[in-house]
């Protein structure tokens, strides 16, 4: 069909944090919202976890977290053309 455009995946989110609250039981994971995506997925050790927005929580528990290990965490963009996953280590 003439004058539509193809919609390309998302790009991945930028600004990529999590912080972890006092009682040390659950991080906030904080990114740039992406103005194509519909969704975020959150992944841990390349692995999906849950459906996420920006300024969601994951808590310590339901990720079983072992104190001491550092762990490679990641949030993608997600729309019907596709993903892009950005990826930092700070869990």
């Amino acid at each position: 069909v003439e004058g539509t455009t193809e919609l390309q995946k998302p790009s991945a989110p930028t600004g990529l944090v999590a912080n972890i609250n006092n009682l040390k039981t659950d991080y906030t994971i904080a990114f740039a919202n992406v103005a194509t995506a519909t969704s975020y997925k959150f992944y841990l050790d390349g692995t999906y976890k849950k459906d996420i927005t920006n300024g969601g929580i994951v808590t310590i528990e339901e990720l079983g977290l072992e104190a001491g290990k550092t762990y490679k965490f990641g949030v993608s963009a997600v729309n019907a053309a596709g993903d892009e996953i950005a990826w930092i280590k700070s869990l």
